[in-house]
């Protein structure tokens, strides 16, 4: 399923400008986007995941829900 509106991207692509924008590496960038992913989660009841990940590239879903520990 592809976005309505919005750039579709890899994951290398997404965590890279994720790290780009908040000044950080990487692997970092990685950890940070797992953790906002999984308090959102929280917040909206699991309603964040089943909106956005049908929207996101395969692997790009997989590793930003997989929360902060990196297990899904």
């Amino acid at each position: 399923m592809s976005p309505p509106t919005g750039e579709r991207m890899s994951e290398r692509t997404f965590f890279t400008r994720v790290a780009e924008r908040a000044g950080t590496t990487y692997p970092k960038a990685i950890h940070e986007a797992r953790c906002m992913i999984e308090v959102a989660e929280e917040a909206t009841g699991g309603t964040l995941g089943h909106q956005v990940r049908p929207a996101l590239d395969e692997e790009l879903g997989s590793v930003l829900f997989a929360g902060s520990s990196g297990k899904p």
